[in-house]
């Protein structure tokens, strides 16, 4: 006796029963598993589509306005402080100290401990986002 059928003897089932059991389970879903499949994908391309148009609006952030934004500031971005000297240094929270520059909507730092982060700056219906490398979005100034 193979073991699942073994694993299948409470249930009164041989082993070639269950095998069809299963399979007639799993290739005839009907039509509400087919349904739940079609929906699903629609739904995941509607959120795809949708998406990307939410954020069409982008605008990489001229250096020029770029510079005026920041030069001289601390910049509240979802309650982090971002200080930006007139210098090129760079302070996230008062700490973190680094250098920064700037450049065509994205703003680069290099943390003294030798670590470096870019993040991009865009403008999207008149307000500022940071996009950081991982793609998140913060409100940014």
């Amino acid at each position: 006796m193979s073991s699942a059928a073994k694993d299948n003897s409470h249930l009164g089932l041989s082993h070639d029963l269950t095998r069809r059991y299963i399979s007639r389970r799993l290739m005839h879903t009907d039509h509400r598993g087919r349904s739940m499949r079609i929906l699903g994908a629609t739904v995941l391309a509607t959120c795809l589509v949708f998406g990307s148009f939410a954020h069409a609006q982008d605008e990489a952030v001229p250096v020029g306005e770029l510079k005026s934004l920041v030069v001289g500031k601390t910049i509240k971005s979802s309650g982090a402080r971002l200080y930006y000297g007139a210098d090129g240094r760079y302070k996230y929270n008062g700490k973190a100290p680094g250098t920064y520059t700037i450049s065509k909507g994205k703003i680069c730092v290099k943390f003294d401990t030798g670590d470096r982060r870019c993040d991009r700056i865009v403008k999207s219906n008149g307000k500022y986002h940071l996009i950081n490398a991982k793609g998140k979005r913060f409100p940014f100034g």
